[in-house]
Parts: structure tokens; C-alpha cells; sequence
């Protein structure tokens, strides 16, 4: 049970913080979780959301390989535990899912995501999960449905969410189709959005030096992400079936990895 409100606020900065992943966030919520769970060892959500946040710093802050490692241990650790605390937990479902996916654990974490949609098949989040996760292992159509779904019941759906409404366009060659959901995607912050977004502009036609601002401002968001976006795709254990489009488009619209260089 939770003693005090202040463990209860660590799990909603962490649900702010999971909105758009901010950086500058990120080490502040880490903290306050590992002191909730010190706190109230018996709470659920508290190290759900700290093995989620654990995740996000094994795969998204610079270590080296062995750190990287101890971290990710950590995290399947947290979210392993929350389970054990709540098996019907939805939010220690999504947790343990989403490390499990990140371990290459396809089976077993798409068993996860799913159970908690049974639990709530309604939930926005948990829908985006399952269909992102479907579309990026090559289940394209099946995982955009859901994805759409969750933003059907969204009433201001995060950035991230239109993505592969716009990858799923552009592989189909619906370059109509491609625009709205990457402009939507750019515009809340999303560096995926903007690779989406410059390569359905030289669709258009536009200017090739509008092109490359946009690339350069997704790398500016993700450093890294234009420089080598095979790695970044590949590192969210997407499959090359949807990455080689993508990349291709990109290299259609003027995408070198310089354009990483000069900022």
C-alpha cells in the first residue's frame, strides 16, 4: 500500500515524463521512483514505471556496453518485481512487455501487451503499444489498425502515435496519405516525424533546402537519428522489411549522413 502522496506523484511525473520522453525530465523522475520504492517496497506502479524509466536510460543515455547492460537488468528486474506485486496490473503488463520486447523477447512481450489490453481494450496507450510494436516486427497492417485506434480514443494523442500511420503510407505509396499523419507527428516534437515529414515534402516538391532543415532539425531532436538512422530504427528492434523503404525515401529526398555534421 502507499504511505504518503509523494510516491503517488513520483508514478504521475513518470506518466508526464513517458508523454514525449524529455530528457531533461528523465534523471529527475528516475529519481524520485527509486526513492518511492525505498519508500513503499509493496507499490505496483511505482516499480512499474521505474523499470520502465530504467529502460529508457539504458537505451537512450551514452554507456558503455557492460553499464548498459546492468541497467537493462535492472529494469526487467523493477518490472519482473511489479508483476510479482500485481499480476493484473495493467501498468506492470505494459512495463515488463515493453522490457521484454527491448530484450528480443518478441513472444513473450507481445503475450504481455496483449493481456493488458484484455484487461482494458480501451486504454489509448496500451492499443499504441501493441500496434506500433506489431507494425515495427512486420505485422504492418494488423499494427496500424490498432494504432489508429488509439488514436480514435485519444483526446490529444502524443506525436509518436501518427508514425507509422505515416510509414504505412509511404511503404504503400499513398504519398496523400503521407503528409497529415507526418506533419502531425513533426509538429509535437517527434524526430521521426520530421524524416517522415522532409520525405513527404521533396514528395511535394518542395525546395530541397526546406528538405534538409527538416532533416537537420530531427537530428538536432535525436542526435543521432539522421546520422545513422538504420542503427536508431533498428535499435527499437524494427525489422528490415520497414526500415529499407524508409531509408530509400529518405535517400530520394537528399538524406546523406552528413547532413548530421553541420548544425
Amino acid at each position: 500500500c502507499i504511505r504518503d502522496s509523494d510516491s503517488f506523484e513520483c508514478v504521475l511525473r513518470g506518466y508526464v515524463y513517458r508523454r514525449n520522453f524529455s530528457r531533461q525530465l528523465h534523471a529527475k523522475v528516475q529519481e524520485c521512483l527509486n526513492r518511492a520504492v525505498k519508500r513503499d517496497p509493496g507499490y505496483v506502479e511505482a516499480w512499474a514505471m521505474l523499470g520502465w524509466v530504467l529502460r529508457d536510460a539504458a537505451m537512450f543515455e551514452p554507456h558503455d556496453e557492460t553499464e548498459r547492460r546492468a541497467l537493462m537488468e535492472q529494469a526487467l528486474a523493477s518490472t519482473d518485481r511489479a508483476l510479482e506485486l500485481g499480476q493484473n496490473s495493467q501498468l506492470a503488463l505494459q512495463a515488463h512487455s515493453a522490457n521484454l520486447y527491448y530484450t528480443d523477447h518478441f513472444a513473450e512481450a507481445e503475450a504481455l501487451i496483449r493481456r493488458a489490453h484484455d484487461l482494458n481494450p480501451q486504454d489509448p496507450e496500451v492499443l499504441h503499444q501493441l500496434g506500433w510494436r506489431l507494425a515495427a516486427r512486420g505485422h504492418l497492417s494488423e499494427g496500424v489498425g490498432y494504432v489508429r485506434e488509439a488514436i480514435s480514443r485519444s483526446i490529444d494523442a502524443p506525436s509518436r502515435y501518427y508514425n507509422f500511420l505515416a510509414i504505412e503510407a509511404l511503404i504503400e505509396g499513398r504519398d496523400d496519405d503521407l503528409r497529415g499523419p507526418a506533419e502531425m507527428s513533426s509538429n509535437g516534437g517527434s524526430a521521426v516525424g520530421d524524416i517522415l515529414l522532409a520525405i513527404a515534402q521533396h514528395r511535394a516538391g518542395a525546395d530541397p533546402a526546406q528538405v534538409e532543415a527538416t532533416f537537420r532539425r530531427a537530428e538536432r531532436r535525436i542526435p543521432g537519428i539522421v546520422a545513422d538512422p538504420v542503427g536508431y530504427l533498428a535499435g527499437h528492434r524494427v525489422v528490415p522489411e520497414i526500415i529499407n523503404p524508409i531509408v530509400t525515401a529518405m535517400k530520394d529526398a537528399g538524406w546523406s549522413p552528413d547532413l548530421a555534421k553541420a548544425q
